[in-house]
């Protein structure tokens, strides 16, 4: 299913990126792997699942553009995205 794939690429994406970019913060990486679990297990879709990386792991526009290698056909984040984020 999509979705199980999604997840599990997603998990492995947070996995590498635990061992550099996220190194002083295991907190993130242990909320970024609870998101990809809810997402999932279907408590959020791809939508929630986007807001909450993006939430996440704010000011890390490396790491957020990222995730779109996992995210289903039709979604997608772009700097615009990362540009109203920041102006919150």
């Amino acid at each position: 299913d999509e979705r199980e794939r999604i997840a599990s690429d997603c998990l492995d994406y947070f996995e590498q990126v635990k061992q550099t970019a996220l190194a002083d913060s295991p907190r993130t990486h242990e909320d970024l792997v609870k998101a990809v679990s809810e997402f999932k297990s279907r408590k959020v879709d791809t939508v929630g699942l986007i807001c909450r990386v993006m939430t996440l792991l704010d000011g890390r526009d490396d790491l957020i553009l990222g995730v779109n290698a996992f995210l289903p056909d039709g979604y997608k984040i772009d700097s615009k995205d990362l540009i109203r984020s920041a102006s919150r």
